[in-house]
């Protein structure tokens, strides 16, 4: 949680004149250019002239949605792939994503999850995978990377997804 005299000893950074006040007397003016961003469990101890100043926000996890996600990382792909690259990792995701309640309801989960951050994790290990076909300052795929990228995709995929999954659960439900 946040501690109630620390946060109410940032009003004044978080005012618009974003003045520090130390304990000591001293005040330290911040340039404009400066911002700040708190993130905290819970705002059980937080005051509500904090909580106007800082315009906090609380999501839960699933409130978010996975679709926002899916479209994020599909807009971050690599510039070398074709839209039909795209339709096919998007259609893939939203067909294998139907998995999840199977995962919650038949396996055991070492540490439990959410979906969203297990779809997050698959998007980072299918990205290690992608990172070879990224346009760089030195380098650039070849012909032959890129014509590969047809036939290797889908194995990319399902391996990002078997493991991320699959890498949540215990032992005995990975057989």
């Amino acid at each position: 949680p946040v501690d109630a005299l620390w946060i109410e000893s940032m009003n004044t950074v978080l005012d618009d004149n974003k003045k520090l006040c130390l304990t000591s007397g001293e005040i330290i003016a911040l340039s404009p250019e400066v911002r700040m961003l708190f993130e905290v469990e819970d705002l059980s101890v937080a005051s509500p002239a904090t909580v106007s100043r800082c315009g906090m926000v609380y999501m839960e996890p699933g409130a978010l949605g996975k679709q926002c996600l899916i479209d994020s990382w599909i807009l971050g792909l690599p510039s070398t792939f074709k839209s039909e690259h795209q339709t096919k990792l998007r259609d893939w995701v939203q067909h294998y994503i139907s998995a999840l309640p199977f995962v919650r309801k038949s396996l055991r989960e070492i540490v439990s999850t959410q979906d969203n951050a297990l779809l997050l994790s698959f998007f980072r290990l299918a990205n290690c995978f992608f990172e070879d076909y990224v346009v760089g300052d030195a380098r650039r795929p070849s012909k032959e990377q890129l014509e590969m990228l047809d036939k290797v995709l889908f194995s990319i995929f399902l391996f990002s997804f078997v493991w991320t999954v699959g890498g949540t659960v215990d032992s005995a439900s990975r057989e």
